[in-house]
């Protein structure tokens, strides 16, 4: 007999990358997420592919021992060898051992559910994910076949009836009925109506699960300093507009493969797929030079400048950390 699990995530793969791009299942890039904590993942990709993290300065705190990492994030970063997950400090001490399948996540990066967030991360066993603590213990047994990490008390699951909200003791507070979901973020969740392999329109709901913004968007993201990247498609092409918790757009420019406002700016394909970043009038705060950026944490941005080199800039656009994916 087929597993259902197997065929709704191969489905779900070959289905989301065929239609929507900024849905499309999660890639592992070389690329780092963000700067946190004080550190930044440092890859290294040549002769092989490792991982370990550096300070601001380019110090390399950690080795470069890792088949993959993760940000820090409560203390902790999710890092994989020979294949299974674990967690370290900032020391590179192992806090939980390695021991955890890959995750098989329909999420955006740039909010992985592997990371720490209200005390618990999202880990898979045997084709299913649950909730451990910091100490490795399961606080909510793996069950789902898919989940988003906790905020505002809640985290999306996915089970056979589809997407819903669960608290802390794994209790359902939104029933899962939706085709897709997201994390809750400042009080709204993106979520999907309609076939989990068909079309789909996304909405907002609050944690009541009544709808402030109604599902008519062809994709939508979470909500960050009062904005949210959402796309609608129109004669075959896909425009991306920050729109507020009304749903007013902030301008007409196409931010289509932006990424989210932080520390009052958003990294956005301004010119010719080269990344800038706008500010919260929509104006040009720094004007596009990198190939990749990625949203501000800690006062910095992980920005890419060529196939093989990554740094960190601040806000004015300096750039204070420029490294090689061969050191």
């Amino acid at each position: 007999m087929i597993d259902r699990y197997k065929l709704l995530v191969f489905l779900s793969a070959v289905y989301m990358n065929l239609t929507l791009p900024a849905q499309a299942a999660r890639q592992e890039e070389w690329l780092p997420v963000r700067f946190s904590e004080g550190l930044v993942c440092a890859p290294k990709l040549t002769p092989v592919r490792k991982f370990g993290y550096v300070d601001k300065e380019g110090k390399l705190v950690i080795p470069q021992s890792f088949d993959a990492a993760r940000p820090f994030s409560e203390g902790l970063a999710a890092i994989r060898v020979q294949g299974k997950w674990g967690f370290i400090n900032a020391k590179g001490d192992f806090i939980i051992k390695p021991q955890f399948d890959r995750l098989r996540v329909l999420d955006y990066p740039e909010d992985d559910p592997i990371d720490f967030s209200e005390g618990l991360a999202v880990v898979s066993l045997k084709d299913r994910v649950g909730f451990i603590d910091k100490k490795g213990n399961f606080a909510i047994e793996p069950k789902f076949y898919s989940a988003s990490k906790f905020r505002d008390g809640l985290a999306a699951v996915q089970t056979w009836r589809g997407w819903g909200y669960i608290d802390k003791t794994g209790r359902y507070v939104i029933e899962p009925k939706f085709a897709d979901a997201r994390s809750f973020s400042e009080g709204l969740a993106a979520v999907a109506e309609g076939k989990p392999f068909g079309p789909q329109k996304w909405g907002y709901i609050d944690k009541s699960g009544k709808y402030v913004l109604p599902a008519q968007f062809d994709c939508a993201l979470n909500f960050h300093e009062g904005m949210a990247l959402v796309l609608t498609l129109s004669d075959g092409a896909y425009k991306g507009s920050y729109i507020t918790r009304s749903g007013k757009p902030l301008s007409d420019q196409n931010c289509h493969g932006g990424d989210d406002f932080s520390e009052g700016l958003a990294p956005v394909p301004l010119k010719q797929f080269t990344y800038g970043f706008i500010d919260r009038n929509g104006k040009t705060a720094i004007p596009a030079q990198f190939e990749r950026a990625r949203p501000f944490c800690e006062g910095f941005s992980v920005v890419q400048f060529s196939n093989s080199e990554w740094g960190l800039i601040d806000k004015n656009g300096k750039t204070v950390l420029h490294r090689s994916t061969a050191d």
